[in-house]
């Protein structure tokens, strides 16, 4: 297989800070060793944009998903495959993009749904609306900003390992029926294989994993999955998997050493075995 590996050193639209280093590390710890060594044929490439000053959040990010749109766009256009390692949970918004396929599917691991918008979140924290960002109509803007001309369907998504939910995201759920499988790996497993699409997007957010197994996080959340369950669950999308993105790595956190391994050895999980 032909395997473009797509770094974002970005955080919140800055290069190089906190979760942005995440991806530099992961492939130091041999990602790209580990795909060349299974037969794979693989590039490496970067998402770079200029500095925005003055700094503003929401063009920097705009910006970030604009340039990984275009980049996911020509690799998936010559027939790789994208595992994109990012910094952000916002920037599945530029992966969607770039497959511009209107009825693709959504495999969401994440703790939280990230569904939340500007006026539902209780924080405001930019990576609280990441799956928003391609889902909800206040959103249709920052779409348009980075090419992306489709919405993704509720119907087409599963969230896995989800079990941090805001006021706001429950009531976007409960209105649009998005399958919430949570922690239940049976349920899971039956929803991807209920899922109306050929072609799948599997977003993994380590904080899907429970801190007993992964610590290295900003927002730790109890009572999570196991690597061997995302692993069974990554392997249920493995015939349908159009691109896998993984992010929110914290490469300065005491316990990074462990995590990185389970990090690179979930990144490429499924295009070795």
């Amino acid at each position: 297989m032909n395997i473009s590996v797509i770094t974002v050193p970005y955080h919140l639209g800055k290069k190089d800070v906190s979760y942005g280093k995440a991806p530099q590390v992961l492939l130091d710890a041999g990602i790209v060793d580990n795909l060349l060594q299974a037969g794979h044929v693989v590039s490496v490439l970067t998402v770079e944009i200029e500095d925005v000053e003055p700094f503003d959040e929401n063009e920097a990010v705009t910006q970030v998903n604009g340039a990984l749109a275009r980049l996911v766009g020509d690799v998936v256009a010559r027939g790789d495959f994208p595992l994109v390692v990012a910094g952000n949970c916002n920037h599945s918004l530029g992966m969607l993009a770039g497959f511009n396929a209107p009825d693709i599917g959504v495999v969401w691991f994440d703790a939280h749904s990230d569904l939340n918008t500007r006026e539902t979140s209780p924080t405001g924290y930019y990576d609280g609306m990441a799956l928003a960002l391609s889902m909800r109509a206040e959103f249709a803007p920052t779409r348009d900003a980075v090419g992306m001309g489709f919405t993704v369907a509720p119907e087409r998504v599963v969230l896995v390992g989800t079990r941090d939910l805001d006021p706001g995201e429950r009531d976007y759920i409960d209105a649009t029926g998005i399958e919430v499988a949570g922690t239940d790996i049976d349920r899971a497993l039956q929803c991807i294989q209920q899922l109306d699409a050929e072609k799948i997007y599997v977003h993994v957010d380590l904080d899907t994993l429970d801190p007993a197994h992964f610590s290295a996080l900003g927002f730790p959340t109890p009572d999570g999955l196991s690597p061997e369950q995302v692993k069974t669950v990554l392997a249920a999308t493995k015939d349908r998997m159009a691109g896998l993105l993984i992010t929110s790595l914290d490469p300065e956190h005491d316990s990074a050493e462990q995590a990185i391994r389970i990090a690179g050895e979930l990144a490429i999980f499924g295009l070795i075995t």
